[in-house]
């Protein structure tokens, strides 16, 4: 098993570090639990699963955009005292997270930051024919080497936990 440092976002040319596995992990069990089991749409899967697991394609992004703008203005109105912080995180445990903020929305700003960067430049990138998809990646340099060389059809093809967590 490799042992994977730090993770965040990447798509066209961008690459945005943001912490550990397990800071990208609640990440993504805060926008299930608090988000999309609250706003019924029959298209989280854009998030749940593309996002999450996969990548985003292209004719996906517009909606996977306005998904995460409605993820994003959602997790600013809770408070972060809604997540049991000493339930995940064991003392001196690494995160690069801040739950002394006021809400969820600031805690996980860097992540719509960084999300919101990569769709700029994947847009971009693809309007000259060239794709390069938003997906959450590993960042150490030789491991996102070999993660930026895995072919599509590997993520198409994926069962169980997304790479990232590998």
């Amino acid at each position: 098993m490799m042992n994977i440092r730090n993770v965040g976002f990447c798509g066209a040319s961008s690459v945005y570090q943001l912490g550990k596995p397990a800071d990208m992990q609640l990440f993504f069990d805060c926008v299930n639990e608090f988000v999309v089991s609250k706003i019924h749409r029959n298209d989280w899967d854009l998030i749940s699963d593309r996002l999450y697991r996969r990548y985003v394609r292209w004719h996906d992004l517009d909606a996977t955009e306005h998904l995460l703008q409605l993820v994003q203005a959602e997790l600013k109105t809770l408070s972060v005292d809604i997540v049991d912080w000493r339930n995940i995180y064991a003392p001196g445990s690494a995160t690069n997270l801040d739950p002394t903020r006021k809400t969820l929305g600031q805690v996980f700003s860097r992540y719509f930051e960084a999300l919101f960067g990569c769709i700029e430049l994947v847009k971009l990138y693809g309007e000259v024919d060239y794709y390069f998809p938003l997906r959450c990646c590993i960042t150490d340099m030789l491991q996102f080497i070999e993660e930026k060389n895995r072919p599509l059809s590997d993520y198409d093809n994926l069962e169980g936990a997304p790479f990232w967590r590998s």
